[in-house]
């Protein structure tokens, strides 16, 4: 069963019938085509020893620049605790490069928190890339400060979300998914709500009805902030 909305006006025809199956799970889902930029966003839960996570997170901080909050192809290098990279030469190949080793030619990177007792921490920092996951860098920083990171990632425009996890630079999980069954796995009831809002928005839209962008935009954080409570 369905639901079609057909406007012959604006020859615009929304349909809302595709039942899948998610090999794990089985449900009758309805399809929103949603068109967003092509930014990935990354959650990581980074543990290990106080003196690792500190001496990490100060070679960030030295990479990152204080105006963009970014990291990029020629500061990587400071976060491992290297000299930073000369610019590239040749622009087909640093793009090549730039993106099996770090993941990404940028990383708008954020701490959000920080916490530690008796010589151990924990440190749950996010941000987003451009087109795909920051999980090469994220296996290099485990490698190389001995730590256990958690990842989750999504970018709804190349559909596709996941989780990437590494322990002292070993790769322990590294599953991708669509992005509508990421969602439905990570978060099976925010994402049948999210759904119904989706829908709300879309059918507001058709007849004239300017949707809220702020309300959506808080949807979306709210659902990115769930991503790190089930990391903890």
């Amino acid at each position: 069963m369905g639901l079609g909305l057909t406007t012959t006006a604006s020859q615009l025809t929304l349909i809302l019938t595709t039942p899948f199956n998610l090999q794990l799970h089985e449900t009758i889902t309805p399809f929103i085509k949603i068109t967003m930029a092509n930014y990935c966003y990354n959650w990581a839960k980074i543990s290990g020893s106080e003196t690792a996570l500190k001496t990490m997170l100060d070679n960030i901080q030295k990479a990152t620049n204080q105006n963009t909050e970014s990291l990029w192809y020629e500061t990587y290098p400071i976060t491992l605790g290297l000299d930073r990279a000369e610019a590239p030469k040749d622009i087909n190949t640093f793009y090549n490069d730039v993106y099996e080793e770090y993941g990404s030619k940028w990383f708008n990177i954020h701490i959000d928190d920080q916490t530690y007792e008796n010589g151990q921490g924990t440190v749950l920092l996010g941000g987003d890339s451009a087109w795909s996951p920051m999980s090469p860098l994220f296996r290099k920083l485990s490698e190389v400060y001995q730590l256990e990171i958690e990842s989750v990632f999504e970018e709804s425009g190349n559909d596709f979300g996941g989780y990437y996890d590494c322990k002292n630079g070993e790769v322990t999980k590294d599953v991708t998914y669509e992005w509508r069954v990421f969602n439905y796995i990570d978060d099976r009831d925010t994402y049948i709500n999210s759904m119904f809002d989706d829908l709300d928005w879309s059918l507001g839209r058709l007849r004239g009805l300017q949707g809220s962008t702020q309300e959506r935009s808080l949807s979306v954080h709210c659902r990115r902030m769930g991503r790190y409570s089930r990391l903890l």
